[in-house]
């Protein structure tokens, strides 16, 4: 989804699931009654209009539901998804942009996504894959001397992420609140679970 600051948002919800649910605006600024916390479940079978004005800063959000006991259940069966708030005076809006949505799969023998064990309720859950925007090990174009703005997010609901690319140029350009004063040339970033990040790389072979 993208929004721009100021504009006014109306999304007709139902939910179709067999348990409630609710959809969560995580780091937007909104009525409370439009936030989507676990009180203000969902049923299964209702519907709701979620109406407000994006009054945040331009940067790089997520939504997610957020059912009490259900939450990270949902999230990692696939219930989340991602928005940007822009600027119409973004100074950094003559770059491409990949959007880079990281996530883990937990599967069983027979390919399905696994129940969670009591391990996973105690410590948090991970997969054996780690997926970006829903692929496994994907490749992704960046010729010598290209720029390019990356969006990431980690959608893990318990795995804390280190990324790094070595072998090029990585300057920190934003976090979960918007763009940062200055780009900081950096090594890595690390990433928890709902997490965000800016970053401008550029290819060195």
């Amino acid at each position: 989804l993208r929004f721009q600051t100021g504009q006014r948002v109306r999304i007709h919800f139902r939910n179709d699931l067999p348990e409630d649910t609710t959809l969560h605006w995580h780091g937007l600024d909104v009525p409370a009654q439009m936030d989507g916390h676990p009180h203000l479940a969902i049923r299964s079978g209702s519907t709701f209009v979620y109406e407000f004005t994006v009054v945040n800063r331009a940067g790089t959000y997520w939504y997610h539901p957020h059912p009490h006991g259900y939450t990270a259940q949902q999230a990692y069966m696939g219930l989340a998804g991602v928005f940007v708030v822009k600027s119409r005076h973004d100074p950094l809006a003559h770059l491409p942009e990949q959007w880079l949505v990281l996530s883990d799969l937990k599967l069983d023998a027979h390919g399905q996504i696994a129940d969670s064990s009591a391990a996973d309720r105690h410590d948090g859950r991970e997969g054996q894959f780690v997926l970006v925007n829903g692929g496994w090990q994907p490749v992704i174009a960046l010729a010598e001397g290209e720029r390019q703005r990356w969006r990431i997010w980690n959608a893990s609901s318990a795995r804390i992420l280190k990324l790094a690319l070595p072998a090029h140029e990585v300057d920190l350009v934003g976090t979960d609140g918007g763009l940062i004063g200055a780009p900081r040339r950096i090594d890595s970033v690390l990433l928890s679970p709902g997490e965000r990040a800016e970053i401008v790389i550029t290819g060195r072979f």
